[in-house]
């Protein structure tokens, strides 16, 4: 992808420090004054790289600071955003552990992959309800592969060490509906294979790191949708970037040669960490996986009903259902979606 020009070369290249941030967001004087800084990281490559040279990894677009406006302009329902460092004051980046610990009376949903993999969609998960700080006992322990697990708390157990006043400001009248909030968290290298969500989505990154590859929602026909839930994909991306001289590799080509053919999907790849923001807009297929390095816990903060997720709830089975916002009349459902 290429580089954008910064907008505004000429005005004062000043950043506002994260605890800042919500004021400045609101502020129609700034809004004014002050230009979007934004960067476009350079492409970086897949973990493995690809055997197709077709196949490619760019950037997605990075800001350090942003007005309402050029977020309706350049990013709302068009493309992909990191808001680097926009949650960076919360609390919760220090204080999740102890909070979690410390919810004795919430439950959480947990997931656990029925072929005993790595690999968590609601679809194909078994779900079970335990305290939150017995599942968080286990995210601060050692764990082997047979206690993996992926698990959604309620926003409760970090209300007290958040500040949602900044994606609040950007979705403009949408009311938080905080009934919808989730906290989701995991140990290392769990994977949440690709999928669309029919909402706005954000994800703000507390512990631990996460990498995001993305797919343009246009390129649908290339990530072989289930015929009876298009908003899961059937492509297996750890197995696509194995050799194509193993048994695996060899038989994931075979079943999605659109993925690496002539039509290959471009992947757009970034990383998360603590205090970063992701802004991913309906219909883009998203493939998550937490970074070897520990585990991760990110808030998710829906602030109202969708009204796609009314009209079809099975997207609310994805792990990664991202922080949704009702689309409005003037943003279409996508084709993807209208099979």
């Amino acid at each position: 992808m290429a580089h954008e020009a910064c907008l505004g070369e000429d005005a004062e290249q000043t950043t506002p420090s994260s605890l800042e941030t919500a004021e400045w967001i609101h502020s129609s004087a700034f809004e004014d004054e002050l230009a979007l800084l934004i960067e476009d990281e350079p492409a970086r490559l897949l973990p493995t790289t690809p055997p197709v040279n077709t196949m490619e990894a760019s950037g997605v677009a990075v800001v350090t600071s942003l007005t309402i406006d050029e977020f309706e302009r350049r990013f709302r329902h068009r493309r992909p955003v990191l808001l680097r460092g926009f949650a960076r004051h919360w609390s919760a980046i220090t204080q999740w552990q102890s909070a979690l610990l410390g919810s004795k009376q919430s439950m959480a949903t947990c997931l656990k992959p029925r072929d005993g993999g790595r690999r968590f969609l609601g679809a194909d998960c078994e779900k079970t309800e335990r305290p939150v700080d017995e599942v968080a006992q286990l995210l601060v322990s050692s764990l082997d592969v047979a206690h993996r697990f992926y698990a959604r708390a309620p926003l409760a157990c970090l209300r007290e060490h958040v500040d949602l006043s900044v994606i609040e400001a950007l979705m403009g009248a949408t009311k938080l509906k905080e009934h919808c909030c989730g906290v989701w968290f995991g140990p290392a290298e769990n994977v949440t294979p690709f999928h669309y969500d029919l909402c706005h989505g954000f994800l703000a990154g507390v512990h631990g790191t996460k990498t995001f590859t993305l797919v343009e929602p246009d390129e649908w026909r290339s990530m072989y949708p289930r015929p009876e839930r298009p908003e899961l994909s059937r492509i297996d991306l750890e197995a696509a970037f194995e050799d194509e001289h193993t048994d695996r590799g060899r038989e994931e080509r075979r079943r999605h040669p659109r993925f690496f053919g002539g039509d290959a999907p471009t992947l757009r790849r970034v990383v998360i960490e603590p205090g970063d923001v992701l802004y991913t807009p309906p219909y883009w297929w998203h493939h998550v996986e937490t970074s070897a390095d520990g585990p991760a816990v990110s808030v998710h903060v829906p602030c109202a009903p969708c009204l796609a997720c009314t009209r079809s709830p099975r997207c609310h089975d994805s792990p990664q259902v991202l922080v949704p916002f009702d689309p409005e009349l003037r943003e279409p459902v996508h084709v993807c979606h209208q099979r």
